[in-house]
C-alpha cells in the first residue's frame, strides 16, 4: 500500500515546492524505483507544472525521464503523452526539427497501433502549432485541415470549432481574407448550435478584426458590437476592454475621433489594464493619433512619451518604428522641426531594419526548402544508382537494357500518372465538398508531382551521361522532353489560382521555349509563327495534347531543318465550337516515305495512341515541308 502512495503523494507535495529543486530531485529519487505506468504519469504531472512554470530545463528532465520509462516498460500512453509534451517543450525553444521527429513518430505510433483518434487530432494539432512558431504558416495548413475533417467525421464539434478559429487566424495572416471569414462563419455556427456563448463572442471578435483588415469598418464595428454584448452578458470583463480597443481603432480609420476618445479615455483611466503590452501600446499609439488628428500635440507628445520606454525595450518591429514616425509628425506640428527630422531618420532606419529582417527570414526559409528539395533529390538519385548497377551485373548488353527499361518505365509512368490525375480528379471533387479551403492541399500535390517528374527528368539526364550509343541517347533525351512537358502543366497549375485546366497559349510558349533550348535551336535559324487561341483545357484533355505536340515540335526540329538556314515553324490552335483544330507545319526537307516513318516510329505511335484517346482525326501534307492537322472532337475545357 505504501508503495501506491508514494507518487500520489509526490505530486501534490512537487506542487508546494516549486521553488525547491533539490525537493523534488530527492523525491524523485525515491520514485524511479517502482517503474509503474502511475508513476509515469506523475512524472508528466510534474513536468508539465514546470513548463507552465516557464522552467523549460526541468521540464525537459521530467518529460525525458516519463519518456524513458514508457519505453523501458512499453507503455503505449506514456509514450504518446511524453512524446506530444517533448515537441512542445523543443518548439518552445526554436528546436523546430527535433519537434517535428517527436510529433511524426507519435503520429506513426499511433496509426500503427490505431489508437483512440482523439490522439491524432492532438498531434496534428501540435504539429501545425509548431509550423506557426517556426514562421511556416502556409505548412501549418495542412494539419490542421487533417484534423478538422477528422472531427467533422467524428462528431468532436467542439473541438472542430476551436480549430476552425484558429484556422481564420492563419488564413487572415496568409492575407486569404475570404477564405478566413468562411472558417470564422462556420466556426460561429457550430458554436451557436451548442449555445456556447464564450466561443460565439470570441469567433465574432475575431471576424471584427477580420473585417479591420479587410478595411470594412462599419462591419468591424457592428460584430464588436454583437461580441461586446455577449462579453458583458457573462461578465467577461477583459474581453470587454479588448472590444472598447477595437472599437476605439475602429472609429479612428474612419476619421471620428471623438467617438474613438470615448472607448479609448475609459480604458485609459483604468488603474490596472489587463492589456498585454503589444495591447497598452497601440492604445496610447492610437490616442497619439487622435490627439494630433485633433490638432493636439502636446497631448500627443503626452501619450508617446508614456509608452516610450516600453517601445525601447522590445525588438525592433513590433510599434517602434510606428512611435519614431508619429513623433516625428507631432514635433513637425509643434513647430520644432529638427527633432521631427531626427525622429523620421530614426523611422526610417528602423524601417530598413525591419525590411531587412524580413528579407533574411524570406531567404532562410528559401534556403531550408532548397536544403530539403536537395537532399531527397540526392536520395532519389542514389537510389537511381543503386538500381543502374543491378542491371549491369545482371547483363553484358548495358546499353540496349538501359535503353528498353527506359522506354518501359516511361510507358509505366504515362500509365501512371493518368491514373493518378483521375484519382486526384476524384479526390478534388471530395474536398471541395467539403471545404473549399483545401484547395492548398490541391496545389501541393501538383507541387510534388511536378518535382517528382523533375526527378525522373534529371534521372534521365544523369542516365544520358554514362551512355556511347547515339540512338540510346536520343530516346532517353525524348523521353527526358515528354517528362518535362507535362512537368510544365503542373507547374501551371499550382502557380495559379485554375487548378482544373491549363491555358493553353501560356503553356505552349513555355513548352516551345524549352524544345527550342533543349535542342540549340537559335531564332535566326529557325522562325516561329505560333497562333494560339487563349483556351483553358482540362488537365485530362492537356496531358496527351501536350505530349503530341511535344513529339511533333521535337521531330521538326530534331530533322526538318538539316543543313537549312531559314526555316520556319508554325504552329497553331483554334477552337471551332465542336472540336478543336491543331496544326503544325515546317518548311523543311519533308519525308519521303510517312507510311513507313509511322509504321515504325515510336513517338509518331505515341501521337496516333493520344490521337485515339482525344477522338482526333490526322491529315498530313508532305509539301514543301510537312504539315500535320488534327481535328480534336473529345476534349474538355474550363471555366
Amino acid at each position: 500500500m505504501l508503495r501506491k502512495t508514494i507518487p500520489i503523494f509526490l505530486l501534490f507535495y512537487a506542487t508546494a515546492l516549486l521553488g525547491n529543486n533539490e525537493s523534488l530531485d530527492s523525491l524523485l529519487a525515491l520514485k524511479v524505483i517502482n517503474q509503474d505506468t502511475q508513476q509515469i504519469h506523475n512524472l508528466m504531472d510534474i513536468g508539465k507544472i514546470y513548463y507552465l512554470k516557464g522552467n523549460n530545463h526541468l521540464s525537459k528532465k521530467y518529460f525525458s525521464l516519463a519518456d524513458s520509462l514508457s519505453t523501458i516498460s512499453n507503455f503505449t500512453a506514456g509514450k504518446v503523452r511524453s512524446w506530444r509534451s517533448l515537441a512542445s517543450l523543443y518548439s518552445r525553444n526554436g528546436s523546430f526539427d527535433t519537434a517535428h521527429l517527436y510529433i511524426e513518430k507519435g503520429l506513426l505510433l499511433i496509426d500503427e497501433l490505431d489508437l483512440n483518434i482523439v490522439n491524432k487530432v492532438d498531434y496534428l494539432i501540435n504539429k501545425g502549432v509548431i509550423f506557426y512558431f517556426a514562421g511556416d504558416i502556409a505548412s501549418a495548413l495542412q494539419p490542421y485541415i487533417e484534423a478538422v475533417q477528422i472531427c467533422r467525421t467524428h462528431g468532436f464539434e467542439e473541438k472542430r470549432s476551436m480549430l476552425l478559429n484558429n484556422l481564420g487566424i492563419f488564413y487572415r495572416q496568409l492575407g486569404r481574407l475570404d477564405e478566413a471569414m468562411k472558417i470564422y462563419e462556420e466556426s460561429y455556427d457550430i458554436r451557436l448550435s451548442k449555445n456556447d456563448s464564450l466561443g460565439m463572442a470570441n469567433v465574432l471578435f475575431n471576424k471584427a478584426s477580420l473585417f479591420s483588415h479587410m478595411n470594412d469598418e462599419l462591419s468591424s464595428i457592428k460584430t464588436v458590437q454583437e461580441a461586446r454584448t455577449i462579453f458583458e452578458r457573462i461578465n467577461s470583463k477583459s474581453d470587454v476592454l479588448l472590444c472598447d480597443l477595437l472599437l476605439g481603432t475602429s472609429y479612428q480609420t474612419l476619421e471620428k475621433y471623438e467617438i474613438s476618445n470615448k472607448y479609448l479615455n475609459t480604458l485609459k483611466d483604468i488603474k490596472d489594464l489587463p492589456f498585454d503590452q503589444e495591447h497598452k501600446q497601440l492604445l496610447y499609439l492610437t490616442l497619439s493619433n487622435n490627439a494630433l488628428s485633433l490638432n493636439q500635440p502636446v497631448k500627443a507628445l503626452g501619450y508617446l512619451n508614456h509608452i516610450e520606454n516600453d517601445i525601447k525595450n522590445v525588438p525592433v518591429g513590433s510599434n517602434s518604428a510606428k512611435l519614431q514616425l508619429f513623433k516625428a509628425k507631432t514635433f513637425k506640428a509643434l513647430a520644432k522641426y529638427k527633432k521631427s527630422v531626427v525622429h523620421y531618420e530614426n523611422y526610417l532606419e528602423l524601417k530598413e531594419k525591419e525590411i531587412e529582417e524580413d528579407n533574411q527570414k524570406l531567404l532562410k526559409e528559401m534556403e531550408t526548402k532548397f536544403l530539403s528539395e536537395k537532399k531527397d533529390y540526392q536520395i532519389a538519385i542514389l537510389d537511381s544508382e543503386n538500381k543502374i548497377n543491378s542491371l549491369k551485373l545482371q547483363t553484358a548488353n548495358t546499353r540496349n537494357w538501359i535503353l528498353l527499361i527506359g522506354l518501359t518505365a516511361l510507358v509505366l509512368v504515362l500509365t501512371f500518372l493518368f491514373r493518378l490525375y483521375k484519382k486526384l480528379s476524384q479526390k478534388n471533387w471530395q474536398i471541395s465538398q467539403a471545404n473549399d479551403d483545401k484547395e492548398v492541399l490541391l496545389k501541393e500535390i501538383h507541387h510534388r508531382v511536378k518535382n517528382n517528374l523533375q526527378v525522373i527528368s534529371a534521372l534521365l539526364s544523369l542516365q544520358s551521361r554514362y551512355l556511347k550509343d547515339e540512338g540510346a541517347i536520343e530516346a532517353i533525351q525524348k523521353g527526358h522532353d515528354r517528362v518535362e512537358s507535362m512537368a510544365l502543366i503542373h507547374k501551371d497549375l499550382y502557380q495559379h489560382d485554375n487548378l482544373k485546366g491549363v491555358n493553353t497559349k501560356n503553356y505552349l510558349e513555355r513548352l516551345v521555349d524549352n524544345l527550342f533550348s533543349s535542342y540549340n535551336i537559335l531564332e535566326e535559324r529557325v522562325k516561329l509563327e505560333f497562333d494560339i487561341d487563349t483556351i483553358w483545357l482540362d488537365v485530362d484533355t492537356m496531358i496527351p495534347l501536350g505530349l503530341m505536340i511535344n513529339e511533333l515540335l521535337s521531330n521538326a526540329l530534331k530533322h526538318a531543318f538539316v543543313d537549312q538556314e531559314n526555316g520556319v515553324l508554325s504552329m497553331s490552335l483554334k477552337d471551332h465550337g465542336g472540336y478543336l483544330e491543331l496544326i503544325v507545319a515546317d518548311n523543311g526537307k519533308g519525308i519521303k516515305n510517312f507510311d513507313t516513318l509511322a509504321s515504325s516510329s515510336f513517338g509518331y505511335s505515341l501521337v496516333q495512341s493520344f490521337a485515339r484517346k482525344l477522338d482526333a482525326d490526322i491529315q498530313y501534307e508532305n509539301n514543301n515541308g510537312l504539315k500535320m492537322k488534327l481535328q480534336i472532337k473529345d476534349y474538355k475545357k474550363v471555366a
